[in-house]
């Protein structure tokens, strides 16, 4: 059973190659039954039949893939991702692009007040099919549950959203008249990527090194090889240095300067920020290569009057536990979602579970 239809011109050239193949064989046994007669044709039938199987075992392997497989990966790059995205995500996406239960643009009953959720892909939920499983939604679940009715949550996560994007985003709320009592900041470690040069170099490594040649491209595990291939090359193998060189440089600075200002705009539509630290979930533990990027990003937010959380101590003890969504997905799973809430509402939403005030 085929997990979606696959395109009209995939079918067609796999029937073609299959008759191709077909034909090789034919002409394979056909070389050997003539061998028998000329030494040097037997010598070639070998060398064909070891590259027909060959070519037979990768088209096995591409018809399984294009048949029955879909499964998430880190940068939603290659078609097994893509179609487990618009098996399990894209029919949860609103029109405004966003993945949430409310509208932000609809009238709460009276008393109701929103929490705003901000962030990258962690907030979204890449990977994790149910949004009830996400850190979000789990939130809104135990506040209900401790305060029913006073309160509605909303994500506002977006995949590849940074600090300067984050800030964006929520100055185009305001002035769209979105008020919510508080703005949660979900900031994920790589959220300084854009503004540090030799970060966004390496990334960009790996988007020159994209390929949009047919045989990567309108395949299915020729396309999943060749990114995993491509995800392990020196072209991204700089990223995760550069990266924790920026939060020594002006890179942090820049986007230290950006959060306070995220923090006034909040504070001039009478919100309140707050912020939570996602770390990268490969390498928690004593040796936590960013460990300090954390303590630097925390202190700065507290220093501000901001209520900060940090996940990494949080995470850390239950990085044997698997944390990520697979072996080629880094983002959190549902047992990382289900303890990021946890954390969120016993520690940095806890003052929202006291009695609310005439109540």
């Amino acid at each position: 059973m085929l997990i979606l239809p696959l395109p009209a011109g995939y079918l067609v050239g796999m029937a073609v190659w299959l008759l191709a193949m077909l034909a090789m064989l034919v002409g394979l046994v056909r070389l050997r039954r003539a061998g028998r007669r000329r030494r040097w044709l037997a010598r070639l039938v070998p060398v064909g039949l070891s590259l027909w199987m060959l070519l037979a075992c990768v088209t096995a392997l591409e018809l399984g893939f294009a048949a029955f497989f879909a499964e998430s990966d880190a940068l939603n790059v290659t078609n097994v991702a893509r179609r487990w995205h618009a098996i399990h995500v894209a029919p949860q996406i609103d029109e405004l692009g966003l993945r949430s239960r409310h509208d932000p643009a609809s009238t709460l009953l009276p008393g109701r007040e929103r929490i705003a959720f901000v962030g990258d892909s962690f907030t979204f939920g890449h990977g994790v099919p149910r949004m009830a499983d996400r850190f979000s939604d789990r939130v809104e679940a135990a506040l209900e549950a401790g305060q029913p009715g006073r309160f509605a949550v909303d994500n506002f996560g977006v995949p590849g959203h940074d600090v300067t994007a984050v800030a964006a985003q929520v100055e185009a709320l305001f002035a769209h008249g979105y008020r919510p009592r508080l703005v949660v900041y979900v900031w994920q470690v790589n959220d300084l990527e854009q503004l540090d040069p030799r970060t966004w170099a390496s990334v960009g490594g790996f988007t020159r090194a994209r390929s949009e040649h047919w045989l990567v491209r309108d395949t299915w595990f020729v396309n999943w090889l060749y990114y995993r291939v491509l995800l392990g090359s020196r072209a991204v193998s700089t990223y995760f240095d550069d990266l924790r060189a920026a939060y020594e440089g002006p890179a942090f600075a820049r986007g230290a300067a950006i959060l306070d200002g995220l923090q006034q705009t909040c504070s001039a539509h009478g919100a309140e920020l707050r912020l939570v630290v996602f770390p990268f979930l490969h390498g928690l533990g004593p040796d936590y290569a960013f460990r300090a990027a954390h303590e630097r990003l925390v202190a700065h937010a507290r220093a501000r009057g901001l209520r900060a959380l940090d996940l990494a101590p949080v995470l850390a003890p239950h990085r044997d536990e698997g944390l990520v969504v697979n072996g080629r997905d880094s983002h959190p799973n549902e047992r990382a979602h289900a303890l990021a809430a946890t954390a969120i509402t016993a520690q940095l939403l806890d003052d929202l579970l006291a009695p609310a005030a005439g109540r």
